[in-house]
């Protein structure tokens, strides 16, 4: 059998691992236009910091690949998929398979902005984007960053931890407009003002003043204007859809996938922020570009390309993330109270802030701030579906733990799976 895996993030990685625990003698090909070896995205911004070292952010040892026996194509780019012929092309060469795997991520957003195309600016996806932007700081003072989304404040923490002048410019009232809800959202945009960083929300660029392709300054919206002379855009991330689309497989706005990871054309997988699978408080499916998803979804794939049955159950919409000396989780939708019944707990000296919606004895969205020990026991009760009525009042108890669950429910959670 010859699997072939578009991609080297972390849907391929445990795709890899998944194949190899099933099958030790199928051969592997990975081919990814970056030239690195597996690393983890969400530590490029510490990298970038100076945090961390390089070797910190990669995934597995440098041997991974030989051990595992996969033959590796980085730095090149699959041009095309020919589901007729079961090939992948590239500028080179075509490499055939009997299983592909589409890992191919996502890529950045960029929006039109006037004066955009007169400068050089800079994303914040990949490891060579952080290696860019880091050389590109040197002699820089005043840094803007287009977007208040996780990347985006990422970026301008690490920014402003070497010393740049950071302002953040979003749409949106609030900043993480995705992940957090307007009190937590106040919360974190608090903690970037104490770490110097200035924040703009409800407003945008409107036009990139430059000098000799470089920008001096951003006129916005409201009238402001804000000294630039490093642009960091971060709008947003769109599902990486072009191969699979142009290869007739079915799309949206991901791959549509089933259960199984299988998507619609034969022999041919897809996971990771590319994929469109069921999202487990609506059933509706959607693209969820998050770490844990990515990880499930190439697991479940790998397995199946590799013959052994298993199912994706679906996933849940979550965000660990940590600014200053505050910690946040949400699950599932934190802003949709229609029909909800919200319950709060908030201690503003301590910056603790707990919020969680309940709507027909489930849970359907959570917020965490400061206060995140039990945060995992929320998302047990949310991925299982279970009617939180019956302790319903201790959910938000300081002391709230497992003691306060059902003897099925705790017994369920420490089964380990067959």
């Amino acid at each position: 059998m010859n699997h072939v895996i578009i991609g080297n993030s972390f849907a391929a990685l445990f795709a890899i691992e998944a194949i190899r625990r099933t099958d030790q003698d199928a051969e592997i090909t990975v081919i990814s236009r970056e030239p690195q070896h597996v690393y983890s995205r969400a530590m490029i911004h510490e990298m970038l910091a100076g945090m961390v070292r390089e070797p910190m952010v990669y995934l597995r040892d440098w041997d991974f690949y030989k051990r595992m026996r996969v033959r590796t194509m980085l730095g090149r780019t699959v041009t095309k998929i020919n589901p007729g012929l079961q090939t992948v092309s590239t500028e080179e060469d075509e490499t055939p398979y009997d299983r592909l795997l589409i890992a191919t991520g996502g890529k950045p957003f960029v929006p039109p902005l006037n004066g955009l195309q007169d400068i050089t600016y800079h994303s914040f996806i990949t490891l060579e984007d952080a290696k860019k932007l880091k050389a590109a700081c040197e002699n820089r003072r005043n840094a803007v960053v287009l977007g208040a989304g996780l990347i985006g404040l990422q970026c301008a923490e690490a920014l402003r931890h070497m010393g740049l002048d950071v302002a953040v410019v979003e749409m949106a009232d609030t900043v993480l407009p995705m992940a957090l809800d307007t009190e937590s959202s106040q919360t974190i945009a608090k903690e970037l003002a104490d770490e110097g960083i200035t924040v703009h929300t409800g407003d945008t660029i409107n036009l990139i003043i430059s000098n000799n392709g470089h920008p001096t300054e951003c006129k916005l919206r409201s009238g402001g204007t804000v000294p630039c002379d490093l642009l960091v855009i971060a709008v947003g991330v769109r599902p990486n859809i072009d191969l699979a689309k142009d290869a007739g497989i079915t799309t949206d706005r991901g791959i549509v996938v089933n259960e199984h990871m299988e998507t619609s054309a034969e022999h041919i997988y897809a996971a990771g922020d590319c994929a469109q699978g069921p999202e487990i408080v609506t059933g509706i499916t959607m693209p969820i570009p998050v770490i844990p998803v990515a990880s499930t979804q190439g697991m479940i794939a790998g397995y199946n390309m590799a013959g052994k049955r298993r199912r994706y159950g679906g996933a849940l919409a979550l965000n660990a993330m940590q600014f200053g000396d505050v910690q946040v989780i949400s699950y599932g939708f934190v802003k949709d109270e229609r029909d909800g019944e919200v319950l709060k707990y908030i201690d503003p000296p301590r910056k603790i802030y707990r919020k969680v919606i309940i709507k027909n004895g489930r849970i359907t969205g959570a917020i965490f701030v400061k206060d995140v020990d039990r945060a995992g026991i929320f998302r047990h009760l949310m991925e299982k579906r279970i009617d939180v009525t019956p302790f319903k009042e201790h959910l938000l108890s300081p002391h709230f733990g497992v003691a306060h669950l059902p003897a099925e429910i705790r017994a369920d959670m420490f089964t380990r799976p067959q």
